[in-house]
């Protein structure tokens, strides 16, 4: 790395079209084999009093930056070929190491999102960001369809202490989508569908295992864990969410896989409840107020071993999250 200085000349030499006036700027563009844009770009210098060089800021730009047309929320931006390309996500723009900023030119990016990508990551995001509407007909109809899972026919209203069986906290399960939004009760329909004996398992009272509440749990952190909540921003999120190498494999093998997430969130409520057993069996003290242990057990784990390497399939993501401790 090099520092550039610049000194300001004496004021008595100033002039409008003068080299040394207030607006100094110079850009130097270059142009990579990777189809990189280096624009080094001087800004004005300090006041002499501040003892302060002038700032040198570096900027990588993709050579297909898309600065036509309007970028919307979702990401979608028209390059005026009427075609359209997904943007990246902010987050994953931002969240780069020191040499990824710095160096990243020089190498080929292996943690850009491809366009396939980026769409089947944006209709995932646009799902978990329908917060559960409890006056909508279709969200309180897939309320009865978790119903009919396990109790069969419908009752004259959702409320209903039969909710607690499988882990809901009140009478009336709506109240707890608030969190988790329309989608973890979606995924609830799916991991009941699937496993709806092992639920039931796991929903015995002397497991003190509360299903439905650790599932909205769970989809709560997945949809933060991979930037796909509204409200992350960056830097705040920053220790919170996916590194870009860990979202590049998540959108990857959302190409690949069919229902990836909800095979994920799966797996992640099957792994916590064998952590809950295994803490439960170490001090007959344990009660349900220690389960957030487990919790935090569960996403110390996933983040070790999501991070560790590129995953092909889900088959081989199981295979590995099994046999980490």
């Amino acid at each position: 790395f090099f520092f550039l200085m610049i000194r300001r000349p004496p004021r008595s030499t100033q002039s409008r079209s003068s080299a040394a006036s207030d607006v100094y700027k110079r850009q130097v563009s270059t142009q990579s084999t990777w189809g990189f844009r280096f624009r080094i770009q001087l800004m004005n210098p300090q006041p002499a009093s501040t003892g302060v060089s002038a700032p040198l800021q570096i900027h990588l730009d993709m050579k297909d930056k898309r600065n036509q047309g309007g970028q919307e929320e979702n990401g979608l931006v028209n390059n005026t070929t009427g075609t359209y390309r997904y943007s990246e996500p902010r987050t994953h723009q931002q969240n780069k190491s020191f040499w990824e900023s710095f160096c990243g030119a020089c190498f080929p990016n292996r943690t850009q999102l491809t366009n396939e990508e980026l769409r089947h990551f944006y209709a995932l995001k646009d799902r978990a960001n329908v917060p559960f509407d409890a006056t909508s007909e279709d969200h309180n109809e897939n309320v009865w369809r978790l119903w009919s899972i396990f109790f069969g026919d419908r009752t004259n209203a959702i409320p209903n202490e039969r909710w607690k069986e499988v882990g809901f906290q009140g009478v009336d399960p709506r109240t707890d989508f608030r969190g988790g939004g329309l989608l973890s009760l979606m995924n609830l329909i799916y991991f009941a569908g699937n496993h709806r004996e092992m639920v039931l398992w796991m929903s015995e009272a002397q497991n003190d295992f509360l299903w439905a509440s650790t599932s909205i749990n769970i989809t709560h952190f997945l949809v933060r864990y991979f930037h796909l909540s509204n409200s992350i921003s960056w830097p705040r999120d920053k220790a919170e969410i996916a590194s870009r190498r860990a979202l590049k494999t998540f959108c990857s093998l959302l190409v690949k896989e069919y229902e990836f997430f909800e095979q994920l969130h799966a797996l992640l409520c099957e792994d916590v409840f064998k952590i809950w057993m295994q803490i439960k069996a170490k001090s007959p003290r344990i009660t349900i107020m220690n389960f957030p242990q487990a919790i935090e057990a569960l996403k110390k784990k996933f983040k070790r071993v999501f991070q560790s390497q590129r995953f092909l399939s889900i088959e081989e993501l199981k295979r590995v999250y099994s046999g980490s401790a």
